[in-house]
């Protein structure tokens, strides 16, 4: 799990609470999704320049292909979170 700072959202009605976990995590999957599909057209661009590291010559893509990959598996995490966020909102 994570750590979640609650102070004054435990004070709210849950229809509430779920109405603010649903805008969050809407917000949060549109901007991991933006910076995933915007990490992939770099790794794509660095694969096609051939951009290597100065030191070892190792190409950068794989790398920014992991990073997008996470920011994937993130982007749908927070998707799900939206639906079980809606399910508590219209319980």
């Amino acid at each position: 799990g994570h750590v979640a700072i609650t102070l004054f959202v435990d004070i709210l009605p849950d229809r509430v609470q779920a109405l603010l976990d649903t805008i969050v995590s809407i917000l949060g999957t549109a901007l991991f999704s933006v910076l995933f599909w915007q990490s992939v057209k770099y790794a794509i661009v660095m694969y096609h320049s051939g951009e290597v590291s100065p030191t070892t010559e190792t190409p950068l893509y794989p790398f920014l292909l992991i990073v997008s990959f996470g920011l994937l598996m993130l982007a749908l995490v927070l998707l799900n979170n939206v639906f079980k966020s809606l399910i508590r909102l219209f319980k």
